[in-house]
């Protein structure tokens, strides 16, 4: 046992790790998954990549001190979850969606209760850990298409809807050239949102990663040619067009965008483009995937690489399809 670890045993008036608090006391026989009057409340929510794992979240909490280790403060909430999924390999999966940012503030709150309850002893009874399977593979070769994105979307309309609705992601090669150089940046005053580890979205890297909306009028024209060859009802290409928008995302070394599902719940189009704006002779890693479960402990992840400027992703981004994305290292 550390000074430092002492000190707090001190002055939580712990005893050895696993003992009672007192002579026939069985608190710390409490179990920590899902056994609790509060299992419901504390449930997370289906839609997420972290559904029906509550009792590892649990068993990954109950392992992870809520105190930060200098400080002894309570650590930042995100902090404390990451640290904890991190344990079930499960650090790839954003958390700062609002709903399961609730859920798992809820979770947060109740395991800190438990600590203070057990005066930060383990409890006796821990469930098992044990880690998700990630399986990664390459995109298909039947997913991949080459060539300018009008002319591959026009001719394979029906095929890549198909697609996208059951694999959750197509790649168009060289599906756009001579991308205007002002397209590709944004001005010094922009608005922009970080992607960062407290924030539940991913990891910044040594220089910063951001996203921001786009006023480039070039990618409203590549929006809308996008939807005018997949969307043959003009009713629906109306309603879509005024809804979209486009981003500059802008990723540094070692950063990373943690798996999400965008809020879009448009039923004519649950669908999102991704167009790399740098070669890869100027950088290393950063692909782009597309996550689905395959069952309560097993994710499927298949992985798009990008190489030159003007490759498109096509992929589903809707909260009724079971696909989400993110980027690697």
């Amino acid at each position: 046992m550390d000074e430092r670890t002492a000190k707090r045993q001190k002055k939580h008036g712990a005893k050895s790790p696993g003992s009672s608090h007192s002579s026939g006391d069985s608190s710390c026989d409490y179990l920590w998954p899902t056994e609790t009057e509060d299992a419901s409340a504390l449930k997370l929510p289906s839609n997420s990549l972290l559904s029906s794992l509550d009792d590892l979240l649990w068993g990954a909490m109950a392992r992870v001190p809520p105190l930060d280790d200098v400080t002894e403060k309570p650590k930042n909430m995100q902090v404390f979850v990451r640290e904890a999924l991190k344990l079930i390999g499960l650090d790839f999966v954003a958390t700062d969606g609002a709903y399961l940012r609730i859920k798992i503030a809820s979770k947060r709150k109740k395991a800190m209760e438990l600590f203070e309850k057990h005066k930060y002893n383990l409890p006796k009874s821990l469930p098992e850990i044990r880690s998700v399977k990630i399986i990664d593979s390459g995109i298909p070769r039947h997913l991949i298409y080459s060539g300018c994105f009008m002319d591959v979307l026009s001719t394979h309309r029906e095929e890549i809807w198909a697609s996208l609705v059951s694999h959750g992601v197509v790649l168009i090669k060289n599906a756009l050239s001579g991308i205007p150089h002002n397209a590709c940046g944004l001005p010094a005053n922009s608005k922009r949102k970080k992607i960062t580890y407290t924030s539940g979205n991913g990891v910044d890297g040594v220089a910063g990663s951001y996203y921001a909306d786009s006023p480039s009028e070039y990618w409203v024209q590549v929006q809308n040619k996008i939807l005018r060859a997949l969307l043959t009802d003009d009713d629906c290409y109306r309603r879509v067009k005024s809804r979209k928008k486009a981003i500059i995302l802008s990723y540094s070394q070692g950063s990373e965008n943690w798996a999400h599902k965008d809020g879009n719940d448009d039923a004519n189009f649950p669908f999102q483009a991704t167009v790399l704006l740098t070669d890869d002779k100027e950088f290393d890693g950063g692909e782009f995937y597309v996550a689905k479960k395959l069952g309560i402990d097993e994710i499927a992840r298949t992985i798009v690489k990008m190489r030159e400027s003007g490759d498109m992703v096509l992929f589903a981004a809707s909260k009724k399809l079971p696909h989400f994305h993110g980027m690697l290292t």
